[in-house]
């Protein structure tokens, strides 16, 4: 039980009170959880705890939602108020994840605490009242080109609580261990082990380090519903389902649906010129309320126009749609028929006219490609095609991260699987809306870039449509 607020008063606590502090919590991190931050660990938490104790390093692998933050947050206030000349040093994959997933609930824990008037607080440093230099809890913020921002920190106890860290190239935990010379200089890597390569996957053998792999299925604060539906869509030895909800490390890495070479090729190179029998097509991403619509324009081998709205009118997305297969005289616009999307149906073909022809899809439905699981999937890889075919995006920074993130797995029936938007969400920072506008722009059957084109040929009205007309999601 939380103990009250008042007891640790700066204007009543004295320095017998601050002895028998420490010394009642100094061995004791979850009596100082329950009674000074109000939790209470599950024993997948304490197991981490006690590793931290016992062990130099420790090294976690563990499925989604067994509360690694909060033992980050537990960790991190413990030894701050117990140990001298206390250095504790958060950090995660970026600056980004390490504000919003380390730090804020960091924060949160710490002014709910019973101690939260002892401390002052800024956006990477947490100290006691009047010392910012002896004792305190920084957050880390380092990239690949700057390793050296994690160097420098020396004390007799220094603790460095470093999560994602499957993510962090090798250099930047060789520097960490480097610094840690004393004997109380401890490291705790967490992580959803994602990669088969790099350190945090040789912690796992290597002898130096206390490895321990957690189920999320074993934890208390995980969602069981949301793990069965990843169980029912992956498999329970997928390797989704190995990294997110087992703990285990995949049996292959996830992979980029298009090779880093080709993408970063297609980024820097220049569109050639349009010719009349290059295929447009319209990728329509469609948004609902507050999120943004968005077209891709592909001419041929060019992504040659993006554009966003947000709008909650479905006219305005239809007005749209219809400026912009006039602007290019496109071929084809596909949009995505889930959601809100269902609602454009049959007035996006009325929008569009009769010289453009309008697919609706549904994400979620079955492949043509009996290699992917799914409509989604199978799009992505019609994308990589058209990449590896001499696909060009120009100088679009944002689509770039987006195609980056969005990486598949292989099902527990051998089929290509994307990672769900959620987790590219909280990789970029948004949702992939571009990137989805662009691989909707693929997925049919046929030449992606060239053909008989209806709105640049007036005498002809041939396109390949067999397949659109066979199939049960079209329109």
């Amino acid at each position: 039980m939380q103990l009250n607020k008042e007891l640790f008063a700066l204007d009543r606590f004295t320095k017998e009170d601050l002895t028998l502090f420490i010394a009642r919590y100094k061995d004791n991190p979850v009596l100082f959880a329950q009674e000074i931050l109000g939790l209470d660990p599950d024993d997948n938490q304490r197991a981490i705890i006690q590793s931290v104790l016992d062990n130099k390093y420790t090294s976690v692998g563990s499925g989604r939602g067994i509360g690694k933050t909060y033992v980050i947050a537990m960790l991190a206030l413990w030894a701050l108020c117990t140990k001298p000349e206390m250095i504790v040093l958060v950090s995660s994959n970026t600056a980004s994840q390490s504000k919003s997933t380390i730090w804020a609930p960091l924060i949160k824990i710490l002014s709910a605490s019973s101690i939260a008037d002892w401390f002052d607080v800024t956006t990477e440093l947490i100290h006691f009242k009047g010392d910012s230099s002896t004792a305190y809890i920084k957050r880390l913020i380092w990239s690949e080109h700057n390793v050296e921002a994690v160097a420098g920190y020396h004390s007799d106890n220094m603790l460095y609580l470093l999560d994602e860290a499957s993510k962090y190239p090798s250099a930047v935990i060789d520097t960490i261990r480097g610094s840690c010379t004393q004997d109380w200089n401890k490291i705790l890597l967490t992580s959803n082990p994602t990669l088969t390569s790099g350190y945090f996957y040789e912690t796992y053998s290597n002898p130096r380090w206390n490895f321990l792999e957690i189920d999320s299925r074993s934890s208390r604060h995980t969602n069981k519903e949301e793990i069965d539906a990843v169980i029912a869509e992956y498999g329970e030895d997928g390797d989704y389902t190995r990294v997110q909800v087992l703990g285990k490390f995949p049996r292959q890495s996830a992979n980029s649906m298009i090779p880093s070479d080709i993408l970063n090729a297609s980024f820097s190179a220049t569109p050639p010129a349009s010719t009349d029998m290059d295929l447009t097509v319209i990728g329509l991403d469609v948004g609902a309320g507050k999120d943004k619509s968005v077209w891709t324009v592909r001419q041929g081998n060019s992504l040659v126009d993006v554009v966003s709205l947000t709008t909650p009118d479905d006219q305005q997305i239809l007005d749209k749609s219809k400026e912009l297969c006039a602007k290019y005289k496109a071929d084809r616009l596909i949009y995505d028929r889930s959601g809100i999307g269902m609602f454009l149906q049959p007035r996006m073909e009325q929008a569009c006219g009769p010289m453009v022809d309008v697919i609706g899809i549904v994400f979620s439905q079955s492949s043509p490609d009996p290699s992917c699981a799914n409509i989604r999937d199978w799009m992505y890889k019609r994308l990589a095609d058209w990449f590896k075919g001499g696909g060009i995006i120009g100088n679009r920074p944002d689509i770039k991260k987006q195609l980056t993130a969005t990486v598949y797995v292989m099902t527990d029936k051998g089929q290509i699987k994307l990672i769900p938007k959620k987790d590219i969400i909280k990789e970029i920072g948004h949702s992939p809306d571009e990137a989805d506008s662009l691989a909707l722009s693929c997925a049919f059957m046929g030449n992606l870039t060239a053909g008989i084109a209806i709105n640049h040929s007036m005498n002809s009205h041939v396109v390949a449509t067999s397949f659109a007309n066979a199939i049960s999601w079209r329109k």
